[in-house]
């Protein structure tokens, strides 16, 4: 998925749709329909359109380590684990949800249950993540 604001790619896209929309607080004219959850790399600078060679800040590409994987297991994405500790109906500021903005309150517990750090882009531990498992 291509990122143009980034001048790079997503590597992963979920959007949820809350009943009733989001609202922000102290803000009365922010009326949301989508919380996203939009992860790629960020800083990043060149143009590939034009040639140029791109290099990001902040990778954003978390290590995911699965014990006894095999090609015909499948991997669960536990979204509810994703956002545990984020109220879906209520943005505290930034994009609605988290872009990958390091300044976004909603991407720090968002980050962190993925395994990366917000602020530096890298990898915590490939044991931190909670979000992804196999099915037996």
């Amino acid at each position: 998925m291509y990122w143009s604001w980034q001048a790079g790619y997503k590597f992963a896209r979920i959007d949820f749709a809350p009943v009733g929309g989001i609202t922000r607080p102290g803000d009365d004219n922010f009326n949301g329909t989508s919380f996203n959850f939009h992860l790629g790399s960020t800083a990043c600078t060149g143009d590939a359109e034009l040639g140029e060679g791109v290099s990001c800040e902040k990778a954003n590409r978390p290590t995911i380590r699965l014990d006894n994987f095999k090609l015909d297991k499948t991997i669960h994405i536990d979204y509810s684990r994703l956002v545990s500790e984020i109220n879906l109906s209520i943005d505290q500021g930034g994009a609605a949800g988290c872009m990958s903005g390091s300044t976004d309150p909603e991407c720090l517990s968002m980050f962190t249950a993925i395994g990366l750090d917000l602020g530096t882009g890298e990898n915590l531990s490939e044991q931190q993540q909670v979000v992804f498992s196999l099915n037996e």
